[in-house]
Parts: C-alpha cells; sequence; structure tokens
C-alpha cells in the first residue's frame, strides 16, 4: 500500500513538473545618468521566442510616457538577434540595423550575441533607447532580461491534491 500511495505520488509530481503555461520575459534598463528614464516591463510567451517572430504585447507606457504598442524578435546584419520594441508609429524591421530606419524612431532595443533560450538572466551586449525628448540614443546605462517560466494553474491544483492526499493517509494512519 505504502508503495503504491509514493508511486502515485512521484506520478503526480513528475507530471504537474512538466507542465507550464507561459515563460515571462522581463526587461529591465537602468539609466547610469538620470533614473526618470529607468524601467522595467514584461511579455509573456506560450514557448521559448528563439527565431525571428512578432511579440504579442499590450500597451506599456513607461513613466516618461512612451507607450510601446509592438515588439519584434529579429536579427541585426550581423547576426545578433534583438528584441525590439516601439510605439504605433515605429517601424520594426524584420534585419538589418533594428528600427526607426527611415522614419520615427521610438522604442527600445535589447541585442545579445545569441538568443537566450532558456530560463535565467541574460545581459544584453548592447541596449538602444530611442524616441521624443526627454527620451534620445541612450546607451548610457545597464539592462538585462530575465526569463522564467511559470507553472500552469493546474499543475499547481495536482501538486496540492497529492500533497493532501498524503496528509490524509498520514493522518488516517496515526488515527487507527
Amino acid at each position: 500500500m505504502k508503495i503504491r500511495v509514493l508511486l502515485g505520488f512521484l506520478a503526480v509530481l513528475l507530471l504537474a513538473g512538466s507542465c507550464f503555461a507561459d515563460e515571462v520575459y522581463t526587461f529591465s534598463f537602468t539609466d547610469s545618468s538620470n533614473s526618470a528614464y529607468d524601467f522595467t516591463f514584461s511579455i509573456t510567451s506560450p514557448t521559448f521566442i528563439t527565431s525571428q517572430q512578432t511579440l504579442s504585447l499590450s500597451p506599456i507606457t513607461l513613466a516618461n510616457g512612451l507607450t510601446l504598442t509592438q515588439g519584434l524578435l529579429s536579427f541585426l546584419y550581423n547576426g545578433d538577434p534583438i528584441f525590439e520594441f516601439g510605439t504605433s508609429n515605429t517601424t520594426l524591421l524584420s534585419e538589418g540595423f533594428g528600427f526607426g530606419a527611415g522614419g520615427p524612431s521610438e522604442g527600445i532595443g535589447f541585442i545579445f550575441s545569441s538568443v537566450p533560450n532558456s530560463d535565467g538572466t541574460y545581459i544584453p551586449a548592447d541596449i538602444w533607447v530611442t524616441g521624443n525628448n526627454p527620451y534620445a540614443y541612450n546607451e548610457s546605462g545597464s539592462g538585462s532580461l530575465t526569463i522564467v517560466s511559470t507553472p500552469e494553474p493546474s499543475s499547481l491544483s495536482l501538486v496540492g491534491l497529492g500533497i493532501l492526499a498524503l496528509v490524509s493517509l498520514s493522518i488516517k494512519k496515526a488515527l487507527a
């Protein structure tokens, strides 16, 4: 009986541990000369973002009033991946030199030497922050990208039920 209960609990844990709903990508920037330009925002994706694709995001308004409405993972002319985010009047480029060439450029670009493709914190090789005043081309700061897998709510429920079952069996055995 003990073996069956233990094996059942382990099966629930294994199934629950392998189920994830989203990958949460948190982008942060700290300006070394003016903290008013600092920002942090997050986007979610059902899987790791590993190839060129449009990123789905709700409008994100930064502290200085810049509202990001679109995102793209693309690759620069040298092959480096860039996560680009722009306002509604910014053209995000799918290849080449990033966003804004030949038009308004109000956006943010996080450039990496390779595509971040697992949970962890990544430091970009370069960051572009451009836009209307007070934003200007800005590299006077530091940034990071943190990727975290979030568990699916039903997985947490399974773990909870498994623990509840073990506790109830322990209590039943103690009372017997």
